[in-house]
This record gives C-alpha cells, structure tokens and sequence, in this order.
C-alpha cells in the first residue's frame, strides 16, 4: 500500500514537471509579447527572428556591425528573463526585465545572479518594434547604444 502511495506521487511529481514546459506566450501585439518573442528567438540563438522583431532603424545599425554579436551557446544556457513591467505610452515603451544567469556550484549549491534590463520600443504602423536591448541579450553593439525618447 505506501510503496503504491509513493509510485503514485513520484509518477505526478514528473507528470507535473514535465508539463510546465515553455511559458504561456505573450500577445504579440504588445511590448511585452514582441520582447518575449526578441529574448525567446536570441537565446535559442535564432538571430533573424530577433532581429525581426527590431525598427529598421536597429536592423540597419546591426547590418552595418562586421561579424556576429550572438552570445555563446554555453554562456546563453544559464540565462533567463523575466518579465519585471511594462510601461506603455501613446508611440513608446519600456519592458523592464531581469536577466538572470545561473551559475553551478558553489558552498550551497546553484546560486542566481540578477541584473535589471530596460527594452525600449516604438509604435511604428500600428506594430511595436524594438529599438534598444539591455547589453547582455542585445543583437549587436550598435544596437546597445539606441535610446528611445
């Protein structure tokens, strides 16, 4: 009887991590939808749809940067963001964000470091477009440096 009780739970306890999975996505049509796209697309290193979801303005400062900004795949396994706020204006945004890099190891086990990020975004058309990203997840130094008013 215990020994079934305890397969029971083991059995719900992988069914219930299992189906976690990826995080519910995020209206497309909002700041925090296409940045959630942005940092989805980035970290699974898909660079062109990132890059995608930027003005032109951004696409073309990244077209003109020599060579590939992306992260390394190993650097980029230990990296998650979340979704702090989002401040919504009439033709602007701000998406502020945590970027959070887990690091193995150490006196008590996996510890977390958090460094806080601002996307800034524009409303151009009717659709939201990034024009700036927070240094660690950013398409390409020149990209870094955009300021949105």
């Amino acid at each position: 009887m215990v020994l079934s009780l305890i397969g029971v739970l083991v059995v719900a306890s992988v069914a219930l991590i299992l189906s976690r999975g990826a995080p519910q996505p995020i209206d497309r049509s909002t700041p925090a939808g296409v940045v959630q796209k942005y940092a989805q697309a980035y970290l699974a290193g898909d660079t062109a749809t990132a890059l995608s979801t930027l003005s032109d303005d951004a696409r073309k400062q990244c077209a003109s940067y020599p060579g590939s900004y992306q992260q390394s795949p190993q650097y980029l396994e230990n990296v998650r963001v979340e979704l702090r706020s989002t401040t919504e204006r009439e033709s602007t945004a701000t998406v502020r964000v945590a970027l959070v890099q887990t690091a193995e190891g150490g006196p008590f086990g996996p510890s977390d470091y958090s460094t806080p990020g601002d996307f800034q975004l524009v409303k151009t058309n009717g659709q939201w477009e990034i024009v700036s990203a927070p240094p660690m997840i950013a398409a390409c130094p020149p990209f870094i440096k955009s300021v949105a008013p």
